[in-house]
């Protein structure tokens, strides 16, 4: 991975942070389910990042 895709990532993966730390900001007292849907949104987010592999064990490591 050249430093121009490595920058992209580290510059999506800031986005995504930053855009959750956001919303989770506005849950009210610490709803359950709006900080659940802000979780949702974060993984969708990363998902877009890092696409599903087809290798089970790259799979486990990004939930992990």
């Amino acid at each position: 991975m050249d430093n121009n895709n490595l920058s992209q990532y580290s510059s999506n993966i800031a986005k995504c942070l930053a855009n959750y730390g956001k919303k989770v900001q506005g849950c009210n007292n610490g709803d359950i389910h709006c900080l659940e849907e802000c979780a949702e949104e974060l993984r969708e987010c990363i998902d877009i990042i890092f696409p599903p592999s087809t290798k089970i064990e790259f799979e486990s490591d990004k939930e992990n």
